[in-house]
């Protein structure tokens, strides 16, 4: 009878002994002010780039509880250590009750979305996924003909 050895190996299961998850900050935290006011913690912060656009999608939906929070941050390029994306496709949008919305594209929004770790984790020939650390913020307008007012503020730590 032949005997064999089984290896079995586990990477990345966001222990502190090693992976890719074990540089990233486990869970993020999203903090909101000003017209609401809200802390949720959240995953790991992932985003994809594609080869065939050269584009890069950071996304971080918090859909469990109320009020909901989507970003979702399109720009060119791979994503980079130190880099700072403050314009690109999509934003921060913010859902309250009664459908009341804030929305980062509103006139007088904006975001500042900057990496301080980036590391690969999937490599393929149409793009790469990461799992990435950073920050972002963001002044969220209240969206027209939602019933919102005011403006969030949002701070993520990822």
């Amino acid at each position: 009878m032949k005997r064999g050895v089984v290896v079995i190996a586990l990477a990345a299961c966001g222990s502190s002994s090693g992976g890719a998850d074990a540089v990233h900050a486990d869970p993020c935290s999203v903090q909101l002010s000003g017209a609401l006011t809200d802390s949720q913690t959240c995953g790991t912060a992932r985003m994809s780039w594609m080869s065939s656009s050269n584009a890069s999608q950071f996304t971080l939906n918090l859909t469990t509880s109320s009020p909901v929070v989507q970003i979702s941050i399109g720009f060119p390029g791979k994503p980079t250590v130190g880099q700072h994306v403050t314009t690109g496709d999509g934003g921060v949008m913010v859902t309250g009750d009664a459908g009341m919305m804030w929305d980062s594209t509103a006139s007088g929004g904006m975001f500042d979305l900057s990496f301080t770790a980036v590391t690969s984790t999937i490599v393929s020939a149409t793009g790469t996924s990461y799992v990435v650390d950073g920050a972002l913020t963001a002044t969220v307008p209240a969206a027209s003909g939602t019933g919102a007012s005011g403006t969030v503020m949002l701070s993520a730590m990822f």
